[in-house]
């Protein structure tokens, strides 16, 4: 979901609000009143698809399968400066790193990652999980060594 946040992002400000010539003030603030239409949509999924199919070593996993995950996530949810969709994505990593799955939690949100990285230490899991960027992950995995 985040990498799709990315790509939306992505989509607004470069072909959105660069295209009406908006001012940085404007971008920032309608970035969360995206206006993207099925085209745009379609253009997310086809650049996940391609993203999956360039990066085919990635695997993608659903943690939050029972009612006590659900609860876990909700223990987080109110027990820290987490929203409710960041909280199931930190509870799905801090799941997955508990179950040898999930090594990296990747996000480009500063207070998520700085909170984020607040719960991992609380939950003993620091050499387990690993808050990163897309960019960070990008060149640490994927760009060839010169």
């Amino acid at each position: 979901m985040e990498l799709a946040d990315y790509k939306k992002d992505s989509l607004f400000v470069i072909d959105k609000a660069i295209e009406k010539k908006w001012e940085m003030r404007k971008i920032l603030r309608e970035t969360y009143n995206k206006d993207l239409r099925r085209g745009d949509f379609e253009k997310v999924l086809d650049w996940f698809n391609g993203f999956k199919q360039e990066y085919n070593n990635l695997e993608l996993y659903d943690f939050l399968k029972t009612s006590d995950d659900w609860q876990g996530a909700q223990g987080i949810s109110f027990n820290s400066n987490l929203n409710a969709p960041d909280a199931i994505h930190l509870t799905t990593a801090i799941l997955g790193a508990i179950g040898g799955y999930c090594q990296i939690m990747i996000t480009n949100d500063k207070q998520f990652s700085q909170e984020a990285r607040r719960i991992i230490d609380d939950y003993k899991l620091t050499r387990k999980l690993k808050v990163m960027t897309i960019s960070e992950v990008k060149k640490q995995f994927f760009e060839k060594k010169k």
